[in-house]
């Protein structure tokens, strides 16, 4: 069972990480369910994730840090800065890989897992 819940724990985990830290970290999750004993975000099996996005665990996670950097390079060069007083809207429609970095900027109101 995943017992990974968003708070201080986790950000105080990933805050101080700069982006590549940030990836290496949820690369090491790809095969431990805490680090540092904090829980992190944990993976669908395999199959899932490669019927979702034809990738899976490092692989997968490469391509969405590829997305998150570009994301941030397209808000800073319109001078919109990406903090907690931000907002983000991800309709959800996988099983998390690109969400899972911007929890490090954002304030998650709501964070629904069916699976």
């Amino acid at each position: 069972m995943d017992d990974f819940k968003l708070g201080s724990d986790f950000d105080n985990l990933v805050s101080p990480l700069s982006d590549v830290d940030l990836l290496h970290l949820f690369v090491q999750s790809c095969s431990q369910t805490k680090i540092n004993g904090v829980p992190v975000p944990m993976f669908p099996p395999e199959e899932i994730q490669q019927q979702f996005v034809g990738a899976s665990y490092e692989h997968a996670l490469y391509e969405a840090y590829l997305f998150y950097r570009l994301v941030k390079t397209y808000a800073h060069n319109l001078g919109v800065p990406l903090n907690k007083e931000r907002k983000i809207l991800d309709f959800g429609c996988g099983w998390g890989r690109i969400i899972r970095f911007f929890l490090k900027m954002f304030a998650i109101k709501i964070c629904l897992v069916l699976m």
